[in-house]
Parts: structure tokens; C-alpha cells; sequence
């Protein structure tokens, strides 16, 4: 029975040093051939306590994703990010993004009474522009998201110039601007 092995208490666990290697994420490739990226449990925890603590997160807060945990904004900046904080996180399938895009967005407005926490690389909120019709977003109540940051706006507009862009549809609230793990998470404000 493999449950009272998992289970047992007698279960010893692999002591880790803060250099080991906790992870390999693949670079895009963008500029060249992907590389792998070794990332130690020192990075890890260094890139958990200062998105928390840059972003001023609350356990209140719960995050929600549709990135893939071999995303480095999926797997650090969502999942690891919420375990090391002991927040909540909600995990959508990344097909039920790509393929309805505005699932997502209804996500976000579906959790009322709880602040929202959620990021996607450039290619998310472009896809949003492309595919959802700009009448489909009006009524979509997206306070849950970040409502403790005023005075910043988060548009999902895409270029105005270009024809049949979605006007600006969010609420007025914050969006961060991050490089990825693979490129030393650099945050910017």
C-alpha cells in the first residue's frame, strides 16, 4: 500500500543546501538557442520573499494563474510565490485560456470578497485583446483585482491605433512590469 509509505513517519526527507539545484528552466530562445538555467533553493526563496515583499502581497490575497508551471512566471512568480506565503492560488488550465481567453477575466471577477493576484507575460493580455469582442467585457466586474494599489491603470487595450483594438476594459489598478527567472527576475515598478 504506497499511502502508508508516503504516510509513515519514519520517512526521512533529503536535506537540501540553499546552493543545491532545485530547478532547470529553459530560456525562450528568443535572442538565440535555449539555454537551461540552473536554479538553486537560494534563488528560489531570494525570488519568493521579494516578489511578497515587493508587491506587499497579504495572505488574504489569492492568486490565480493559467501559466504552466515550466513557465517561470507560472512557477515562481504564481505557485511557489503562494506556498511560500501560505496564500490561496487557483490553477486554470492553460488551454481553457488560450482557447477562451476570457475565461480568465471571469475567473478573476468570480472571486469577490478576496484580492486577486494574477500575471501573464505579454502574450496573455495581447491574446485578450485579439480574441475577446469588446462588447463581451462590459458588466465584467474585475474589482477583486489588486484593489489596495490605487492610482495606477491596467488596460487591456493593446495599440489604440491598430483597428478593432478592445478599449481600455480593466479597472484602475496596478500592472508590474517583471523579466522573467530566466533572465534574474528583475521587478520593475
Amino acid at each position: 500500500d504506497w499511502s502508508s509509505d508516503v504516510c509513515s513517519s519514519d520517512l526521512a526527507l533529503e536535506q537540501v543546501a540553499a546552493e543545491d539545484v532545485a530547478t532547470i528552466l529553459y530560456t525562450s530562445g528568443t535572442t538565440g538557442e535555449p539555454k537551461g538555467v540552473m536554479l538553486t533553493h537560494s534563488n528560489l526563496i531570494h525570488n519568493c520573499v521579494s516578489i511578497t515583499s515587493g508587491f506587499q502581497t497579504s495572505r488574504d490575497e489569492v492568486g490565480l494563474t493559467w501559466l504552466p508551471t515550466y513557465h517561470d512566471m507560472g512557477l515562481v512568480g504564481m505557485c511557489l510565490t503562494a506556498l511560500f506565503h501560505g496564500s490561496g492560488l487557483v490553477l486554470m488550465p492553460p488551454e481553457a485560456f488560450v482557447g477562451t481567453p476570457i475565461r480568465w477575466l471571469e475567473a478573476i471577477a468570480a472571486r469577490k470578497g478576496r484580492t486577486v493576484v494574477t500575471t501573464a507575460p505579454n502574450f496573455g493580455y495581447q491574446w485578450c485583446v485579439d480574441r475577446i469582442k469588446p462588447g463581451k467585457l462590459e458588466g465584467l466586474d474585475l474589482t477583486p483585482l489588486l484593489p489596495r494599489l490605487e492610482g495606477r491603470a491596467l488596460f487591456l487595450c493593446g495599440d489604440p491605433d491598430r483597428e478593432g483594438a478592445t478599449a481600455p476594459a480593466l479597472v484602475n489598478r496596478a500592472m508590474h512590469v517583471a523579466y522573467g527567472q530566466d533572465r534574474k527576475s528583475t521587478r520593475l515598478n
